[in-house]
């Protein structure tokens, strides 16, 4: 008799330990899970630069540099050109969905760290038709905007906010920014 209770009790505690074994296997098959997934997301998710607009990795950061230029100027004479000259460039972003209001899209244009930045030009287009000026005169679409311009160790760095300020998507509207710039030493901003 005595030998069933002690078995008995053998395999109650067998029982209980095994139980406990489960139990840390499954805790650690959780564990694992929820570390793979935050691993996979970063390593799946598209990199900050590309997030921000930019075609290409800028680099690393190195300093802020001074907005000492018109943003958004008005267009003189039709869209935005280097009107013949050939010491000025003209590069270009864009994205083709305005956001709704409170949300934000990034365009993001890098220029070489010695570009000295004169015009930045805004406009808007509707499908394939040709772009409209967005300046401090108004703008067909609804949005407000923020410039961050900054030297990155592969270039200078324009960073373009556009948060959307109507409730109602604005399908098929483009918004685009050009940067009217040339070579040079920029000493404005060190």
């Amino acid at each position: 008799m005595v030998e069933n209770e002690i078995g008995a009790d053998i395999r109650h505690w067998r029982n209980r330990s095994d139980a406990a074994v489960w139990a840390v296997r499954g805790l650690a098959a959780v564990v694992a899970i929820v570390l793979i997934a935050i691993v996979g997301r970063n390593l799946l998710s598209a990199p900050w630069w590309s997030v921000a607009g930019f075609a290409t990795d800028p680099g690393l950061f190195v300093r802020k540099h001074v907005v000492d230029y018109q943003v958004c100027s008005a267009w003189a004479g039709g869209a935005p050109s280097t009107r013949g000259d050939p010491n000025q460039h003209l590069s270009e972003g864009a994205i083709t969905t305005v956001p709704v209001a409170g949300r934000e899209a990034h365009i993001g244009v890098l220029l070489p760290s010695n570009a000295v930045i004169s015009q930045v030009y805004c406009g808007a287009q509707s499908g394939a038709g040709r772009p409209s000026e967005c300046s401090a005169a108004g703008c067909n679409v609804p949005v407000s905007l923020l410039l961050d311009d900054d030297i990155y160790t592969q270039g200078r760095a324009l960073t373009v906010t556009v948060t959307g300020t109507d409730r109602r998507v604005q399908s098929g509207q483009t918004f685009r920014v050009w940067v009217l710039w040339k070579n040079g030493e920029d000493r404005r901003g060190r």
